[in-house]
């Protein structure tokens, strides 16, 4: 209240990124993640709570980032197209133009970052190879109901699917997990909205961001790259 009383309330986009409204972020990490933390120092049989407590985690992530999401706010669509992008001008590099054409790639690179951290660590540290499909959906459908984005769900279940399907494979080849799923989700991203709806940019932007995409978090997975993955 301190804050508010001396500097003022915080309105729009500053209310995410308030320095008092950030510390948030440390609170609702600390009681989202009780449950994980306990079942990682108590081992309980059932894994459901610790799967729901990093997927709770995982929500907090991306709604402090939801302006860059591409689940949330797909600004890659015909739809969703920012507008101050103008007409594609291949000879012009003006900053007005790049920070349009950037914004949606900025989201492909800062959540494929969070998606490959939160998972490579249920798969290290927590030795959860599995649940993955749970999270992604409930993750997903709780960005959905913000811009009524539902179409994406279907895709982000089939990748947690798919992931889960392979848990004992990507915990014993953690770069190749962090290169390959979001390459996948991405990919299955395009196609649901080549059904739905329309991409402004050309193939060579949305091809590269796919690729961009899976190179972000191999980069998250060399974190990883110490640590024994323990086979299920």
């Amino acid at each position: 209240m301190l804050w508010h009383t001396f500097i003022g309330i915080e309105e729009n986009i500053d209310a995410l990124y308030s320095p008092s409204h950030l510390a948030l972020i440390v609170g609702g990490a600390l009681i989202f993640t009780a449950a994980a933390r306990s079942w990682l120092h108590q081992k309980q049989r059932s894994k459901l709570p610790a799967i729901l407590s990093m997927t709770l985690f995982y929500i907090l992530l991306t709604f402090f980032s939801q302006f860059y999401s591409p689940f949330i706010i797909p600004y890659i669509t015909v739809s969703e197209k920012p507008v101050d992008i103008p007409a594609l001008d291949p000879h012009s590099l003006a900053a007005k133009e790049l920070s349009g054409y950037n914004l949606p790639m900025a989201g492909f690179i800062i959540h494929s970052a969070i998606l490959v951290a939160v998972v490579l660590y249920m798969l290290r540290k927590m030795k959860l190879p599995g649940g993955f499909t749970i999270m992604f959906t409930i993750a997903t459908a709780y960005g959905a109901i913000i811009l009524d984005q539902y179409r994406f769900i279907p895709a982000a279940m089939l990748t947690g699917f798919i992931l889960d399907t392979y848990a004992g494979t990507a915990s014993r080849h953690p770069r190749w997990t962090g290169l390959v799923l979001p390459i996948v989700l991405y990919s299955l991203y395009y196609i649901t909205i080549f059904l739905t709806d329309a991409v402004w940019s050309t193939m060579h932007y949305w091809l590269g961001s796919i690729l961009i995409a899976g190179s972000t978090g191999y980069l998250v997975s060399l974190l990883f790259q110490d640590d024994h993955f323990p086979t299920p």
